[in-house]
């Protein structure tokens, strides 16, 4: 083995292992508030894309930013809905389509998880100066463009289709914002 394929090893164990603690912490925060880490993925594209497009969106509208068929997003929105976070609207236009709303209850739910997320990523992530910072951010956009180029090629699907970074941020940057002022 050569030091350059060592190297790669201990970097993709790395990513691996970082990968396992964030999950098991979503896990955590999710299962406080009764929701699964799938769950709140979806409440949170929701809310981004509602915000996006000022108005309820459709089921099918979800499925680019989740690696799940349509009926399972379905099952989980019915699961959404029966805790009240989401509910479905007829479409004014077209009858035979159904639109998703993030209720208050979702909102408030989305809120609570969003809180812990953001403290424990800044917690960790504060051992970084200024410049460590932006330099990491470069190299881990660096990376997922490599995972995006290579599911593009069309040797391995492996990636859904991503909200934009800026996006994201902006919109619980947004949220974090209205849970401060309370």
């Amino acid at each position: 083995m050569t030091n350059k394929t060592l190297d790669e090893f201990k970097l993709w164990f790395s990513l691996v292992r970082i990968s396992y603690h964030i999950s098991k912490y979503q896990e955590y925060t999710c299962t406080k508030v009764h929701l699964t880490v799938e769950q709140r993925g979806i409440l949170l594209t929701l809310a981004i894309l509602i915000e996006k497009s000022e108005s309820p969106i459709k089921i099918t509208d979800l499925l680019p930013y989740h690696d799940c068929s349509l009926s399972n997003i379905s099952l989980i929105l019915y699961r959404m809905e029966k805790k009240g976070l989401v509910k479905r609207v007829r479409d004014l236009e077209d009858r035979r389509a159904v639109r998703i709303v993030v209720t208050p209850k979702g909102k408030t739910v989305l809120k609570k998880t969003t809180l812990p997320y953001v403290e424990i990523m800044s917690h960790i992530i504060s051992i970084y100066s200024e410049t460590e910072l932006k330099k990491a951010t470069l190299l881990m956009d660096k990376f997922m463009k490599s995972i995006e180029e290579y599911a593009d090629s069309g040797k391995n699907k492996i990636a859904s289709k991503l909200l934009p970074v800026e996006q994201t941020s902006d919109f619980l940057n947004r949220m974090i914002a209205t849970l401060k002022e309370k």
